[in-house]
């Protein structure tokens, strides 16, 4: 009878170890399971929260391409509106600022202006100024004897245009083989021709023959051609035109 006591012992002994191991499997199963749904969820949470700063750091990207987007746009029209007035202004300058013979001729009638002559003087000249000059027919041509330096005694003084103006001059004398000076002048350096006009008005030309001048006295432009002669004398053409 002990035998079958012990037995029965035996068996709810074993039975009872049988079900502490099984609940010892439920509660490291459980605890795994735990740890599991955990660490999912942790991750989840991470993800999520890495998920929502990209998609904040995309939406700040967005909203920073759009400035830089209307900052170009700004740029391309403050460019286009500077091209456009750089544009208007080469076209106001080309056509208020003159360019070659016009630069010249602008030039010109700023020096004028400047040296006292009046606007209405100066307008009334570019006026009147006709394509071609109204001038005498025939040139007056004559001879004259020139000085030959500052001492010497030969000189003529030649009237032109019914003694309105009269002409003279001196050279440089030129020397002979030993050094002399000769009487008459050297052709080959510059002369001076002087030029007076019966109303006072003078004028001074210098230069190596040929050469020519202007003598512009009222409404009258008296042209000269003095070009060498004989011996001592100048070849001496005179024109008169109307001025301007």
């Amino acid at each position: 009878m002990n035998y079958g006591i012990g037995l029965r012992t035996t068996r709810v002994q074993a039975r009872r170890k049988k079900r502490q191991k099984f609940i010892v499997f439920l509660c490291v199963l459980a605890t795994v399971f735990l740890f599991g749904w955990f660490f999912y969820k942790l991750g989840m949470y991470k993800i999520e929260n890495k998920e929502a700063a990209l998609l904040l750091e995309n939406e700040k990207s967005q909203q920073n391409l759009q400035i830089l987007t209307e900052k170009i746009e700004a740029l391309e029209q403050n460019m286009d509106k500077a091209l456009s007035e750089t544009k208007t202004w080469q076209e106001r300058y080309q056509r208020d600022v003159p360019q070659g013979p016009g630069k010249d001729l602008y030039d010109v009638m700023r020096n004028k202006l400047e040296s006292g002559i009046s606007l209405d003087r100066l307008s009334f000249v570019i006026r009147n100024t006709e394509k071609e000059s109204k001038c005498s027919e025939k040139p007056i041509v004559k001879k004259v004897l020139l000085k030959a330096g500052a001492k010497s005694a030969n000189t003529e003084i030649a009237p032109f245009f019914d003694d309105q103006l009269f002409l003279q001059g001196i050279g440089i004398p030129q020397k002979n083989a030993d050094g002399s000076h000769e009487f008459w002048f050297d052709p080959h350096l510059p002369v001076t021709i002087f030029l007076n006009h019966v109303t006072g008005k003078k004028h001074e030309a210098k230069g190596v023959l040929p050469f020519q001048t202007n003598f512009i006295v009222g409404d009258h432009n008296y042209h000269f051609n003095v070009r060498s002669g004989p011996r001592g004398y100048v070849h001496v053409s005179g024109t008169i035109c109307d001025y301007p």
